[in-house]
């Protein structure tokens, strides 16, 4: 038996895990990341069902494969939040990928940025209005 090859175990043969490289306490977890990108692809599924898109797989695929690159777009437009060119490209792959009509994709794409959004810019407020506001320290002057 020679060398074993790259990513085996040397006494089986068997493939290493990654996961076996984690801590043990991040193993299974996805990243915040992947769960807020969940999360908008729902809200953008939830939203094209709403405005009167037949809920089915399909939809949920288109909802799948335009969500991240409309997102993509907003992120490599270096506007703040994409605001603008995330809602474009919603809009734009919409009626490419999905043959829906310019009015439906609108809508939609707007509504589920105004779910997205709206929770932040609402947890901004509120932040802003209730925490306490805590002094900065005087620094003393050594002249």
């Amino acid at each position: 038996m020679g060398k074993p090859e790259a990513g085996t175990n040397a006494q089986s043969g068997e493939c290493k895990s990654t996961l076996a490289a984690r801590p043990p306490h991040t193993r299974g977890q996805p990243s915040i990341g992947n769960q807020c990108l969940d999360s908008g692809v729902f809200i953008y599924f939830l939203s094209l069902s709403a405005v009167g898109v037949p809920m089915d797989s399909h939809l949920f695929v288109l909802a799948l494969a335009v969500f991240p690159l409309a997102s993509l777009g907003g992120s490599i437009s270096l506007l703040p939040g994409g605001l603008g060119a995330t809602e474009g490209g919603l809009t734009a792959l919409g009626i490419l990928l999905g043959n829906l009509s310019v009015e439906t994709v609108v809508l939609a794409a707007l509504l589920s940025r105004a779910a997205i959004l709206g929770v932040i810019v609402f947890a901004g407020i509120a932040s802003v209005l209730f925490l306490p506001r805590v002094p900065r320290p005087q620094y003393v002057s050594l002249h």
